[in-house]
């Protein structure tokens, strides 16, 4: 009981480290609905949260992209522009369909 308790809380905490940042919480939301082209979200995102298109690609492709494939949320494969489900997406999938309604 101890055990399932403690790996129920863990896969939580890592859903929820994976939904504190704004540019990953839209990346998972992109998803649900199929594949993600990096580079037109990384438009969609300068249009949402302003700055620069090199920052947010920078940041993205060195901070969240490896982050949530590592999480196993995406899969990504460097130096391409796709992204798609991970085996763990299901994870946050109720969490991200819920603040979609």
């Amino acid at each position: 009981m101890q055990s399932e308790l403690h790996g129920k809380s863990t896969r939580l905490d890592t859903v929820f480290d994976a939904l504190s940042s704004a540019y990953r919480r839209r990346l998972l939301s992109e998803l649900l609905n199929g594949e993600c082209d990096l580079h037109d979200f990384t438009r969609r995102l300068k249009g949402e949260y302003g700055g620069e298109r090199k920052h947010i690609e920078l940041a993205l492709y060195a901070i969240h992209l490896p982050k949530l494939d590592e999480l196993e949320l995406v899969e990504w494969h460097e130096g391409t522009d796709e992204v798609r489900r991970g085996d763990r997406f299901r994870d946050v999938r109720p969490i991200l369909e819920r603040f979609e309604s």
